[in-house]
């Protein structure tokens, strides 16, 4: 039963997308179809949004493996006590 929760929430999701829905008034469910999409794709807001979460991600990404690689060669080197609790 659980694999079959997140494709039955992924369909509500795309249903939900192709529909003109408002929280103010949800008893109004009109289809549009495609246009929140091509909404969204025209919109300045949305691509300067994506090219910031990019751009984070990137930066992200690339600090926690330059950390993780300075950490891996301070910890490779031989240090006081490194023998001690290895065997």
């Amino acid at each position: 039963m659980a694999p079959r929760l997140p494709t039955a929430v992924a369909f509500a999701d795309i249903r939900v997308s192709l529909h003109k829905y408002s929280l103010k008034r949800p008893r109004i469910f009109d289809f549009v179809g495609c246009a929140n999409y091509q909404q969204i794709l025209q919109s300045e807001e949305f691509w300067s949004a994506l090219w910031i979460m990019l751009a984070f991600t990137a930066l992200a990404v690339a600090l926690v493996v330059l950390l993780g690689l300075v950490i891996a060669l301070v910890l490779n080197h031989d240090f006081r006590g490194a023998t001690s609790c290895a065997r």
